[in-house]
């Protein structure tokens, strides 16, 4: 009996069984679509977020030279820095030294020549 209500429902309804099944063709088929679109689209997301990741790894370690370059340069600069002040220092320790020795000599040339005005 079921089987006659089937098959006469069919009967029946066929047109619309038939319209219903195109829909339903063309509905999983757009899903479908729409599933790979989803995938391809997912698959370019993962490309772009490894390229960005790549990127920002090349970034930050040229970040790190960059600092270390900067570091030594920095190092470098001190040293050149401290040994200049000592350069200074020493040469005008050298100039306050021969000022010193100019004075002494001028007292000297002085006390001869006053030693020689007074056997004059």
């Amino acid at each position: 009996m079921e089987w006659t209500m089937i098959a006469s429902a069919l009967i029946k309804n066929g047109p619309l069984v038939v319209i219903a099944a195109i829909f339903l063709k063309v509905y999983m088929d757009d899903t479908n679509i729409k599933r790979v679109e989803r995938a391809e689209d997912r698959k370019l997301q993962k490309e772009n977020n490894d390229k960005i990741l790549n990127l920002t790894e090349k970034v930050t370690q040229s970040i790190e030279t960059n600092k270390g370059e900067v570091r030594c340069l920095g190092e470098k600069l001190e040293v050149h820095n401290s040994s200049s002040g000592a350069s200074l220092a020493e040469i005008k320790q050298g100039v306050n030294q021969i000022q010193k020795d100019v004075t002494i000599l001028n007292s000297k040339i002085d006390d001869i020549a006053d030693d020689m005005d007074k056997s004059a």
